[in-house]
């Protein structure tokens, strides 16, 4: 496992365990995962010390319930996958999208990734690292030295809603949306929609309806 520099005092490492099924080829792989995340709080010149402990709360809170609620249970298959139609028409809400084989290679990358986004300005995730049952516990650990070699929207193979891939995004998804299509995923959106700023959380009924000049 990674550790920060030396002008970080101190860092802090979260575990994780999620239990998910992933997708090679035709065949289904119920497996279950740990993830440990290294990571500090993010300073910033204008933050006082208190502003910085809420901000990195906040982080935690976020990751926590990313991995808790929709994380855990996903169907994690590459889109490439021979059954990719069929199942994702069944199980659309917990599907989890990859570029290439969902291997522990590819998802830590994903995982890394998303973690990232999510917590833009409230944590600096510095590494994680990832074991499966499937592969006999082995520990697969990234950090982003000289940037993600993870592919664009490109890897969807069709338009989306949405000008870059799921893992790139500081949303709750973790797959895309053609347009042109009617989409319901419940609990949609910004995290600011979970803490603080909106008591209930609505299913939202995304329509996206291509007109003349196909534009949404």
């Amino acid at each position: 496992m990674y550790f920060p520099d030396e002008q970080y005092r101190s860092s802090v490492i979260l575990p994780y365990e999620f239990s998910a099924v992933r997708v090679f080829g035709a065949e289904l792989h119920p497996t279950t995962f740990k993830l440990k995340v290294c990571c500090t709080a993010a300073h910033e010149d204008k933050r006082t010390p208190a502003q910085i402990h809420e901000k990195s709360q906040e982080g935690m809170q976020r990751i926590n319930f990313w991995i808790d609620t929709i994380l855990s249970d996903m169907i994690i298959l590459d889109v490439s996958s021979p059954v990719f139609d069929n199942i994702v028409s069944v199980a659309d809400n917990t599907s989890l999208f990859s570029p290439g084989p969902p291997t522990d290679h590819m998802l830590v990358e994903l995982l890394h990734s998303k973690l990232v986004a999510i917590t833009k300005g409230m944590f600096d995730i510095h590494a994680i690292s990832l074991t499966s049952s499937d592969t006999d516990n082995v520990e697969t650990s990234f950090r982003d030295v000289d940037g993600h070699h993870l592919p664009g929207i490109e890897y969807f193979g069709t338009e989306t809603l949405h000008p870059t891939p799921w893992w790139t995004r500081d949303t709750i998804e973790v797959c895309e949306f053609a347009r042109g299509t009617v989409v319901e995923e419940e609990l949609y959106n910004h995290f600011s929609d979970f803490f603080g700023k909106k008591e209930e959380a609505d299913i939202i009924i995304f329509r996206a309806e291509d007109d003349e000049d196909g534009q949404v």
